[in-house]
């Protein structure tokens, strides 16, 4: 007899729960309204997910929308107004399972039922690192200096001033890379709205490239970037600084090639510097008797023309540097002589440290 009673009440609920009810003093009666069904989720990105469900009510004064993390309690996180059915939900973290309910609700109470659960994880967020390309080691430093020789001009500066950057792409699962690559600016945050940019055509999570046509003597800021299907995500800022322009660098005196050489009237050089910006005109030895010797002496090699005497070429990662061997003969055996290195470009000639040696008997 219980079961029937309860039975029958239930039957009352549902047929009440529909719509408003007049009683016999003609009294409106709000009911509870119809629950929601088809709960369906979509991941629109790292952050957000987007909700949609049947609205089955005529009286709802709105919907509730509850949420739990992971295996967690479920929470109240937002209500919308009635006849809507969707929500989206934000600012949620990427790489998480949440799951989500809905239920309706009025002055009179909430419907019977949630709408049917749905679980959903949000996608990845990529993480793009930023940094000078590992086999050209002087992009290290904060000053540095890189140009590109390749055209075998003379006396002109090479306008393509250049750095090698190399990207790390992660957490790149489910995602597709539409492009990648550096941008870089003279602001502290670059961006592909505002900077130049180089493209990596290899759509790959590891890969380097050139940024060329730096001005000289000028502090850039350089990140990576990666536009996926999902969006657009920039890595860490890397800094770095164009020397000025100059005459030749010399940081070290000649050093002789063979010392187990004939050191009586011939010596082998070898010599190195930093061209400063410009292609050098002229380079060699000078040597004399006295200390300090200059281009004004005669007792001088030159090594002329774009390569001339040049024995190793290693662009941008040398740093700009120049390397020679020379050859100073017709010395007179058991003297002291003072040699100096030089280097001439357009803006001026300099001299490297002296060394001084005394020939053998």
């Amino acid at each position: 007899m219980k079961i029937i009673s309860i039975l029958c009440l239930v039957v009352m609920i549902v047929l009440f729960s529909c719509t408003k009810t007049t009683n016999s003093t003609n009294t409106t009666v709000t009911v509870i309204p119809n629950s929601p069904t088809n709960l369906v989720g979509n991941v629109i990105s790292s952050t957000r997910i987007n909700l949609t469900w049947t609205d089955n009510a005529t009286n709802e004064q709105g919907y509730k929308i509850e949420r739990k993390l992971g295996m967690g309690n479920y929470t109240l996180i937002d209500s919308v107004s009635a006849n809507v059915t969707n929500y989206a939900d934000t600012s949620l973290t990427p790489n998480t399972t949440y799951t989500y309910k809905v239920y309706a609700y009025n002055i009179t109470g909430s419907s019977l039922y949630y709408t049917n659960e749905v679980t959903l994880t949000t996608k990845n967020i990529p993480i793009v690192l930023t940094s000078f390309n590992s086999v050209d080691t002087s992009f290290k430093y904060d000053t540095i200096e890189f140009n590109n020789f390749s055209s075998g001009k003379t006396d002109t500066l090479e306008y393509t001033w250049l750095a090698g950057i190399s990207i790390l792409i992660q957490n790149i699962s489910n995602l597709s890379i539409i492009e990648e690559g550096v941008v870089w600016d003279t602001s502290q945050k670059p961006t592909l709205n505002q900077s130049n940019k180089t493209v990596f055509n290899t759509n790959a999570t590891l890969s380097s490239g050139i940024v060329k046509n730096l001005i000289p003597n000028t502090l850039y800021y350089c990140r990576g970037y990666v536009i996926t299907n999902q969006g657009t995500y920039y890595g860490n800022t890397i800094k770095f600084k164009t020397l000025s322009l100059s005459a030749p660098i010399f940081n070290s005196s000649p050093s002789i090639d063979n010392p187990s050489g004939n050191l009586r009237t011939t010596i082998n050089f070898y010599f190195g510097f930093r061209d400063g910006g410009y292609r050098t005109i002229n380079r060699g030895l000078i040597w004399s008797k006295n200390p300090n010797p200059t281009i004004v002496l005669n007792s001088k090699d030159s090594l002329q023309g774009p390569n001339g005497g040049m024995v190793n070429l290693n662009y941008p990662s040398d740093g700009g540097r120049e390397y020679y061997y020379d050859t100073v003969k017709g010395l007179i055996p058991n003297t002291t002589y003072y040699f100096v290195a030089y280097a001439t470009n357009t803006l001026g000639t300099s001299y490297s440290n002296q060394f001084s040696f005394k020939t053998l008997l």
